[in-house]
């Protein structure tokens, strides 16, 4: 990043998987680090951006100390 440098803003689709569940959810992104919140009726054990390889970009995740299961829907 350059100074005075201004994001892109694009939709960053994220594939989520577990207990033989999957789901994808899309994510604004506006900013150089966004925080994501999905809520989903599984406990995600593997997480992939941008499974299409639609963008050209550098991906870093972070794992959050709060997963949590949510009520089935």
């Amino acid at each position: 990043r350059q100074p005075g440098e201004t994001p892109f803003i694009a939709p960053l689709d994220m594939a989520l998987a577990g207990a033989g569940q999957h789901a994808v959810e899309t994510v604004q992104i506006d900013q150089f680090a966004e925080d994501a919140t999905f809520s989903l009726p599984f406990v995600p054990t593997s997480l992939v951006a941008d499974p299409s390889n639609d963008l050209l970009a550098q991906v870093a995740i972070t794992r959050s100390a709060q997963l949590s299961s949510c009520p089935a829907r």
